[in-house]
């Protein structure tokens, strides 16, 4: 269900209507006065940033029980270029603004995409980590120069891209 006071988009796989009615308000969703999800440090997530001077974009990585390690509805596409950049995981050819992974139990590497079209230092950042377990750390690894930053140690990266397209870049560890 969707609580008052949430967007969501619809992603469709043939042409056609989007109809919603009265009938399909849920009710009593909100009757606790809080408009967010109560459970949102219950599950592990990590976002990243990407940014250049006046461009910025953010991606999510989250990890929970109910979730399978492919494509499913917890999932949400990278929906295009936002001010000339374009940051998302990867799964299956497909970009993703979120995705979310089966729980986190041991390591895992998510495919991450970047499209610039600015020449220049982009910075990479943690803009935010949850639940994440205890003595586990964050790595970015850069698959061309074969460095690997600790992101859970530090501020930010900042490496020199020129525009393009990396889809075989960088991961996440």
């Amino acid at each position: 269900s969707v609580r008052s006071m949430q967007g969501f988009f619809v992603q469709a796989t043939a042409a056609g209507t989007v109809t919603f009615k009265d009938a399909h308000k849920v009710s009593g969703e909100n009757s606790d006065g809080f408009f967010f999800r109560k459970d949102q440090d219950l599950f592990t997530r990590i976002k990243l940033s990407v940014s250049i001077e006046d461009s910025y974009n953010e991606m999510l990585v989250a990890f929970r029980e109910e979730a399978v390690d492919g494509i499913d509805r917890l999932d949400a596409t990278q929906l295009g270029v936002s001010n000339g950049l374009r940051f998302y995981s990867q799964l299956d050819n497909q970009a993703f603004a979120i995705q979310t992974l089966g729980a986190l139990r041991t390591e895992k590497e998510i495919a991450l995409g970047l499209h610039i079209e600015e020449d220049g230092l982009h910075v990479f950042n943690i803009e935010e980590m949850r639940s994440l377990p205890t003595g586990m750390n964050i790595y970015l690894r850069d698959e061309l120069t074969k460095e690997v930053y600790d992101m859970t140690s530090s501020e930010s990266v900042s490496i020199s891209l020129n525009k393009g397209t990396y889809n075989e870049r960088f991961t996440l560890q």
